[in-house]
């Protein structure tokens, strides 16, 4: 919109119309600008913005590698992943970018944050993070995390299948780490006492007399996969959304493993959002589930940690200027862990909170607010296959 009004605003606060017509603004106003939108504006209108805006494009994803690694413990293992992501990433982004479609668009440092959060996962953190690993095994971890990073989200579709061509891309280009013949690169995980690739461990379905039909869930390879990748994230207090189309089974396999988490360092709560949903009832719900803790900051009872689980993320009314109030306040939740109080406007730090996310890109608005997509890693669900 800036590039389209050609508009002006210097330092006194005077803003100066193409046709020549010049608007003062009273000490109350303010124009806010969305750094998105400063991305095609001129050099000295980002100037008068009041700030130093920077493409992403020109920094990249790599700071973000390096800083990860840093607080990677061993140094030798450090030495080995800065070369693998120098031998893995770049190339798979490229491809990515230029063959492949995603479920829902998300920006590239995203993937590199998803791979790094996923081999925290894989390899452990801090005092827990395992150690004396061979080359061979650390690259087949890291391969398996550039899969889930890079092809989680890809569309599968009536149109064309681009997990099955991200599969067949990868075996192509990359040949150290073999996957088995049978199926794709997806079908396979990291053994952690052998590191090698094996099959999915589905785990047995146990009946529940007088259970209704409604609460039955029965684990499959597709459900499988996605709960293995949630522990991983979660239990490292990272984000998580799963999108599909209805159908797919997101909501019930994330319900089911929110319910499933540690009842001694975690609560849950579970949410539905729709047209009529605004912020103020979102942060009514949120905020009932925390506790006043010291000063201004609120948390879950007791030590705990609180996952708010959301479905139906994309559904909140776009008004006209295309923004979304919830998500809006979600953003401002995750981004800074903070909310405002309604009455006097004061602050509200949060602590101890994780939220993960389920929607369905056919429905609603189809996607969400990309500042607060990249919060999250995002994984495609799809129906299971007739022979699984």
């Amino acid at each position: 919109w800036i590039e389209t009004m050609n508009t002006v605003m210097d330092d006194n606060k005077i803003l100066t119309l193409v046709s020549g017509e010049r608007i003062p603004l009273t000490p109350a106003m303010r124009l806010l600008f969305e750094i998105a939108d400063l991305r095609n504006a001129s050099p000295a209108t980002v100037s008068r913005a009041g700030v130093i805006y920077i493409n992403d494009d020109d920094i990249g994803w790599l700071p973000f590698c390096h800083t990860w690694l840093d607080t990677r413990p061993d140094e030798a293992q450090r030495a080995t992943l800065l070369s693998l992501i120098q031998k893995y990433v770049q190339k798979t982004m490229t491809a990515c970018l230029k063959q492949f479609r995603n479920t829902v668009p998300i920006v590239q440092i995203n993937a590199a944050c998803t791979l790094c959060y996923l081999l925290d996962g894989c390899l452990g953190k801090g005092d827990d993070a395992k150690k004396n690993l061979s080359p061979a095994t650390l690259e087949t971890y890291f391969v398996w995390a550039m899969v889930w990073a890079f092809g989680g989200n890809l569309l599968v579709d009536k149109s064309k299948d681009h997990k099955a061509h991200f599969s067949s891309w990868w075996n192509e280009e990359f040949k150290t780490v073999k996957f088995p013949a049978d199926g794709n690169v997806f079908d396979y995980n990291v053994d952690d006492k052998s590191g090698e690739l094996v099959d999915w461990t589905c785990e047995g379905y146990v009946h529940t007399p007088g259970e209704p039909v409604s609460n039955l869930y029965v684990d499959v390879p597709e459900t499988a996969r996605l709960s293995y990748i949630f522990r991983l994230l979660v239990h490292n207090n990272r984000g998580v959304m799963f999108v599909g189309g209805a159908g797919t089974g997101k909501t019930v396999c994330m319900q089911a493993n929110i319910k499933a988490l540690d009842e001694e360092h975690y609560v849950y709560s579970l949410m539905n959002l729709n047209s009529k949903t605004d912020s103020m009832t979102l942060q009514n719900i949120m905020e009932g589930q925390l506790e006043k803790k010291a000063g201004i900051t609120y948390g879950p009872p007791g030590n705990k940690h609180i996952v708010y689980y959301i479905d139906d993320l994309n559904m909140p009314f776009v008004d006209k200027y295309g923004t979304q109030e919830p998500i809006a306040f979600l953003r401002c939740f995750v981004d800074y862990e903070l909310m405002y109080e309604r009455e006097k406007l004061g602050p509200r730090k949060v602590q101890n909170c994780e939220i993960v996310a389920s929607l369905n890109p056919t429905a609603g608005s189809f996607v969400v607010d990309g500042r607060f997509q990249r919060q999250f890693a995002t994984f495609s669900c799809q129906l299971p296959k007739t022979t699984d």
